[in-house]
């Protein structure tokens, strides 16, 4: 009984952990990995812009491949990228 108790209380923590946060762990990257072709960069962009993690990209990255993944990102960051890069 205290077991099946001990692991729905883990569970409950991680549960009310991940919804204050975004967690991205499907994948491990090296640090110094840099996306080269269009598609690893379409994947790169979608993935830091769906979870919030603006840190080290770059404008015009986006602005270059913003047409291609417009249809990939969330609807509220394609309406926030579109006024920032064109003020409309």
């Amino acid at each position: 009984m205290l077991l099946l108790v001990a692991r729905y209380t883990i569970k409950l923590e991680i549960t009310l952990n991940m919804l204050n946060k975004k967690y991205n762990w499907d994948y491990n990257l090296k640090k110094n990995w840099k996306p080269k072709t269009d598609r690893q960069w379409l994947w790169y962009l979608e993935r830091k812009i769906n979870y919030d993690d603006y840190k080290g990209l770059e404008r015009k990255m986006i602005k270059k491949y913003f047409f291609q993944l417009e249809k990939r990102l969330d609807p509220g960051k394609r309406a926030m990228f579109k006024y920032y890069f064109w003020k409309k």
